[in-house]
């Protein structure tokens, strides 16, 4: 699926029993970035939308 650049990622479900852990695995050039995040029971994890953080400056 698409994130908000329209690069695509991957998200796992790892939803067990009442658990909602879900994460997103995006490219990052030299890496991969992960990103857990909760989806509700009955939702596909693919439906959440995340918001867009952005980092604080660093100097």
């Amino acid at each position: 699926m698409p994130d908000f650049n329209g690069e695509p990622v991957a998200r796992l479900d790892l939803r067990v029993g009442a658990e909602h852990l879900a994460l997103e695995v995006t490219d990052i050039g030299y890496g991969v970035m992960v990103e857990a995040f909760g989806a509700p029971h009955g939702v596909s994890v693919t439906e959440v939308r995340l918001e867009q953080l952005l980092d604080a400056p660093s100097s």
